[in-house]
C-alpha cells in the first residue's frame, strides 16, 4: 500500500517545491525500492509537479540530470 501512495502523490496546490520534494522524499522512505530509489524518486518528484513553467522547465532538461539539479532549477 505504501507504493501505491508513492506512486499516485501529486503537487497540491499551494504546496512549495521544497514542501512537495520533502513529501515525495518521505513517502519512498518505505516503499523498498533500494537500488532504483534516487530514480524513482526523481521520476516522481518530476511526474507529481504541477503543470505549468516550473515542470515545463524541468522537463526541457537532459534525461542523466540528477535530483539536486532538477531542485536547484526548479527553486530558482
Amino acid at each position: 500500500m505504501k507504493k501505491n501512495e508513492f506512486y499516485d502523490a501529486r503537487q497540491i496546490e499551494g504546496e512549495k517545491i521544497s514542501e512537495w520534494y520533502v513529501r515525495v522524499h518521505n513517502l519512498s522512505m518505505n516503499c523498498e525500492f533500494e537500488n532504483s530509489l534516487k530514480q524513482m524518486v526523481t521520476n516522481r518528484f518530476v511526474c507529481g509537479l504541477l503543470k505549468g513553467k516550473i515542470r515545463n522547465r524541468i522537463c526541457e532538461e537532459k534525461p542523466d540530470v540528477d535530483l539536486p539539479k532538477l531542485l536547484e532549477l526548479a527553486l530558482s
